[in-house]
């Protein structure tokens, strides 16, 4: 017959290696949801409430039940499931050192990689083994104001007033998650803003980027706003010049055109300067002339 939902919601115990303790733990607070649902507290026998517990933690349980000894004359140890449950509190219980559990307890802080949730849990279990009585909600508490990772979280669980573990936790939880909101509204904006056109500003910039990346040399960049020299154009880098290989018309030297040819520029200056001059010389025969 297939397993029902129930049946699957207790775990065997694993007896093979581990924290035993911390097992049987786990199985005994799993077995009292369990009981409610599949009605076993009302069964008419302690025998068959017993039997069913020892099926549910699995065959190994059997011998270690065996070893019990139970006395109907005395309450305490009549045989009884709440009784067997109590037998097995003491077989499982380890011989425990409070002082080694609050050494454990007081330097534990959230890991990089763990949920705020995961570490309040993992400091609430570990309270359990420190015997703390009814300081056990303030230590709590204050480890994990200490614990936490975020600084500015930590800032905040301070400054609140009257700060208790329910409302530390509570504190803590809502943080966490304005941050996880504030984050992703952040990143729809970008995401938004990247989808849009860019201006021509934005495109010589890019542009320049890639080839710098390409190039991996800043210093052969050339800017794209300014003209070139060699060949006159524009939005070209450098050493990607297609006039670098080109003989000049004008001055016959490779490495530039005929437009930007520096000589030319010189000819020209020179024209005009013996053209001035020239000028000069005929006003001041005229104005001799007179």
């Amino acid at each position: 017959m297939a397993e029902s939902r129930q049946d699957k919601f207790v775990k065997q115990i694993d007896f093979s290696a581990g924290n035993l303790a911390a097992k049987w733990k786990m199985f005994k607070d799993q077995f009292s949801v369990y009981q409610v649902v599949k009605g076993i507290s009302k069964m008419e026998t302690e025998d068959e409430k017993i039997c069913h517990m020892l099926v549910s933690m699995g065959s190994e349980a059997v011998p270690i039940y065996n070893q019990f000894i139970f006395d109907d004359s005395d309450a305490n140890k009549k045989k009884t499931l709440k009784n067997a449950i109590k037998f097995f509190d003491q077989y499982f219980e380890p011989v425990k050192n409070v002082i080694f559990e609050r050494s454990i307890f007081n330097v534990m802080k959230q890991e990089p990689s763990e949920s705020i949730h995961s570490f309040i849990v993992k400091l609430q279990t570990q309270s359990e083994n420190c015997e703390y009585g009814t300081m056990r909600a303030e230590m709590v508490r204050d480890r994990i104001v200490v614990g936490v990772r975020d600084i500015e979280l930590r800032k905040y669980l301070i400054d609140t007033d009257n700060l208790t573990l329910e409302l530390c936790i509570q504190k803590a939880k809502q943080y966490v998650a304005n941050q996880l909101q504030a984050e992703k509204m952040g990143s729809q904006t970008q995401s938004n803003a990247s989808a849009d056109e860019p201006s021509n500003i934005d495109v010589v910039f890019q542009e320049k980027k890639k080839a710098q990346k390409k190039s991996g040399d800043k210093s052969s960049m050339q800017d794209l706003t300014e003209q070139c020299k060699k060949c006159g154009k524009w939005k070209h880098y450098a050493g990607r010049c297609p006039a670098e290989s080109s003989r000049c018309n004008r001055c016959k030297r490779i490495g530039h055109w005929g437009a930007m040819c520096l000589s030319k520029k010189r000819m020209e200056d020179k024209k005009i300067s013996e053209v001035e001059e020239q000028d000069d010389i005929l006003d001041s025969l005229y104005l001799g002339s007179d």
